[in-house]
């Protein structure tokens, strides 16, 4: 399904969403969760990612960086690049993971695959809570340690299931109205489209920058915690089950509300009758097949993926050192 938004629609649709997550990336700096360090929960990066799957990549970026950019007028420590990547990053790689997802759309119907990597989550919880004693060492909890860990735990696991669950009844009111033969990403292959830019970008990122700002910016003994890579993957790991089923749920929702929006004022055409009979590639020619094959984005791919080998080396270096 191809929208026929005119540039001035699109603008005027980036300009709401980077205005929304302009406003929840202040409220993040400014509230965190109560009793764990670095846990705050920021909606920004799921109107980043909208923006991505809707709008395009550049739209994306647009919406991660300047949000990003918003908050600094109510930030007091000193401005970390880092998270500038980041958030243009939850503008592109959305929209790169939908041209490998929608090859098995019809194979996420039924989740599993999201399932077990939430249970991998619980369990490598699980066991760097009571198998290391990185929390105890740090002091990251304060005194709720005790109390606390079981809670994470519990919330970890009704949030898995209730992401399932919820999941399940997203998935069915999306096939009755827009069914498995539209361009349209299902909840299911949102979620797990959140799932992969959150362990990359909201864990293995974040820790990336909160490393380099205790490490390279911030004073020295500016904080009692132990800052190695290491500590600080865990601490942001705890927000993971929560960061994926608000997002999840958020985009999958303003996705089929700006969908059926869109369908109401005759930009998309969905009914059967409306679309273009099917082709028989076998009377085509080589070049004409080539026409009807998507451009590759090498362009993105290739400037993602030397920003997240960045990345990447930069972790091996600072766990190296």
């Amino acid at each position: 399904m191809n929208e026929r938004y005119s540039r001035i629609q699109k603008m005027s649709l980036a300009a709401m969403l980077l205005a929304l997550a302009g406003v929840f990336t202040i409220i993040s700096k400014v509230a965190s969760v109560p009793g764990i360090r670095f846990a705050s929960v920021n909606l920004a990066p799921a109107f980043t990612m909208f923006a991505s799957l809707t709008l395009g990549p550049g739209y994306g970026v647009l919406v991660g960086v300047g949000s990003d950019l918003i908050g600094l007028s109510y930030s007091t420590g000193v401005y970390n690049f880092f998270y500038t990547i980041i958030a243009g990053l939850y503008g592109v790689l959305p929209w790169l993971f939908v041209f490998l997802t929608k090859h098995f759309r019809k194979t996420l119907k039924f989740p599993y695959v999201i399932y077990a990597i939430l249970l991998i989550i619980v369990c490598v919880l699980a066991g760097v809570f009571y198998g290391t004693d990185i929390f105890d060492q740090s002091n990251a909890m304060g005194e709720n340690a005790y109390w606390l860990k079981p809670l994470v735990l519990v919330g970890a696991i009704v949030l898995s299931v209730g992401l399932g669950v919820g999941l399940y009844f997203t998935n069915r009111h999306f096939e009755k109205g827009f069914g498995q033969e539209s361009g349209i990403p299902s909840p299911n292959e949102i979620a797990l489209i959140c799932l992969v830019v959150e362990l990359i970008l909201g864990v293995f990122g974040k820790s990336l920058a909160l490393t380099y700002y205790f490490e390279v910016l911030a004073a020295p003994g500016a904080t009692f915690l132990n800052t190695a890579y290491p500590y600080l993957l865990a601490f942001v790991l705890v927000m993971l089950p929560i960061d994926v089923i608000v997002y999840t749920f958020v985009i999958s929702w303003l996705s089929i509300y700006y969908h059926k929006f869109s369908r109401a004022k005759g930009l998309i055409n969905q009914s059967k009758e409306e679309q273009l009979p099917e082709i028989d590639v076998s009377t085509l020619s080589e070049e004409e097949k080539k026409e009807l094959k998507p451009d590759v984005p090498w362009a993105w791919l290739i400037a993602s993926g030397v920003i997240l080998v960045l990345i990447i080396v930069c972790i091996i270096v600072i766990v190296a050192i």
